[in-house]
């Protein structure tokens, strides 16, 4: 505190008694103008502090990730599909949209997110019994679920039901086999594209490079296979043997008479 601020506030204390009203009503329009800047100052601070706290990101780390809780503000649906995707791969299961409300006006109003071993399974068997299949469902009636709603004219997004219980097993690598995160990118399937026709590149190779560009990208060795032998330039055969040799079978099969002699 500035020293002569700090003499006036002494002063203050020790002759408020004996000072006339009019007196003590300039000596605290003065403080109250000396301090409106600062208290100014801290009340945007907390404003912006419990903007950041309500409003759960991450940010480069899916592990600055926060535990979700009923009453969390979202400031847009897209921050909310990142949130959940984020949080199941960090706790081991896949979470995906169950339902989805809009507004008359076309805006999303509710929408709800369940684990990928949620429901019930219900066989649609035909009444031929030789047509039935034998098959096992992932469906365990998992019960966690997250509900999120936007009101009406209402800018920011609600989480007013979450229930954070499993009756399932969580994995933790489930990013590298859930079929929901097999997905390849169109930036990824252009790159796989320029390698595989300009470079001639093995599977290892293209492997490494992709990491080096894709760092938090994870591409199963099967599914980069299928995508390199879609771009894999084909070999011309219009001079192999086997295509020469085919070709004097139809013209023989088509003339009966056809010979072929080599000089």
């Amino acid at each position: 505190m500035d020293v002569h601020i700090q003499e006036e506030l002494c002063n203050n204390g020790r002759d408020n008694v004996t000072q006339p009203f009019s007196l003590q009503q300039k000596n605290m329009n003065t403080y109250l103008q000396l301090y409106e800047p600062e208290i100014i100052s801290i009340q945007d601070d907390i404003e912006q502090y419990e903007g950041e706290s309500n409003d759960i990101t991450f940010q480069n780390s899916e592990n600055e990730i926060t535990n979700l809780r009923v009453g969390c503000i979202f400031n847009s649906w897209k921050n909310v599909n990142t949130i959940m995707e984020v949080y199941g791969k960090k706790h081991g299961f896949t979470t995906i949209k169950k339902r989805l409300i809009r507004h008359e006006d076309g805006n999303i109003k509710h929408c709800s997110f369940g684990c990928e071993f949620g429901g019930r399974y219900q066989p649609k068997k035909l009444v031929d019994i030789n047509k039935h299949r034998d098959r096992k469902s992932k469906c365990q009636q998992c019960t966690w679920n997250a509900n999120f709603n936007c009101p009406q004219n209402f800018q920011n997004i609600v989480l007013t039901t979450f229930n954070n219980s499993y009756n399932h097993v969580l994995f933790p690598n489930t990013e590298e086999y859930s079929p929901k995160y097999q997905y390849i990118p169109d930036e990824v399937l252009e790159e796989i594209q320029f390698l595989t026709k300009h470079g001639n590149l093995l599977i290892n190779t293209q492997q490494k490079l992709l990491r080096a560009k894709f760092p938090t990208l994870s591409i199963l060795d099967c599914d980069l296979i299928n995508a390199i032998q879609k771009y894999k330039v084909k070999a011309d055969v219009t001079h192999d043997a086997s295509h020469l040799l085919k070709m004097l079978i139809q013209y023989k099969s088509n003339d009966p008479g056809y010979t072929c002699s080599q000089n």
